[in-house]
């Protein structure tokens, strides 16, 4: 999970707070005290469902996505790319909207993705008591309580309820 918690963050800012979670958790490829396999299933405060599977267990290079359905279709992010499938025509084409970045292997700290680059915008002002960062404690909050539910349930084999206080 230590990886996916970024993923994690950007479902919870697609698809809002989450009520409830059930998950599991393993330890599959790795000789290490901690798991290397979660599969997760979000119930979102707004009624949706979302799902998590996160490992270290495949081989680097794997890119991370994020489908979200609707009923007029699918968003798809994988890697740095974002896909549309609409219900609409022929379902078996897929637009691109934002063409993937490739990703720099230097290790000169300004070759960043861009956004990369405007997270350090938006942050660096805040800590010399600039403006606040648009991101807040509170948010990064829920992110790391729906982590903690997730490894609850993996424990407990329930569901576990998130408070209306954490949300």
């Amino acid at each position: 999970m230590t990886q996916a918690i970024h993923i994690l963050d950007l479902c919870l800012f697609l698809l809002g707070p989450v009520r409830a979670v059930a998950s599991f958790t393993q330890t599959h490829s790795h000789q290490m005290p901690t798991e290397d396999l979660v599969g997760a299933v979000l119930h979102h405060q707004r009624g949706c469902i979302s799902t998590l599977l996160a490992t270290t267990a495949t081989r680097p290079g794997s890119p991370e996505t994020v489908t979200i359905l609707g009923t007029d279709g699918q968003l798809r992010f994988s890697g740095s790319g974002l896909y549309q499938r609409t219900t609409k025509g022929d379902p078996a084409v897929e637009k691109c909207l934002l063409p993937p970045v490739t990703i720099s292997t230097s290790s000169d700290p300004t070759d960043m993705l861009p956004w990369y680059r405007q997270l350090y915008a938006d942050i660096l002002p805040a800590t010399s008591g600039g403006e606040p960062t648009r991101v807040d404690a509170r948010n990064v909050l829920h992110t790391h309580q729906v982590m903690d539910a997730i490894y609850t349930s993996a424990r407990t084999g329930s569901a576990t309820y998130l408070s209306e206080h954490t949300r």
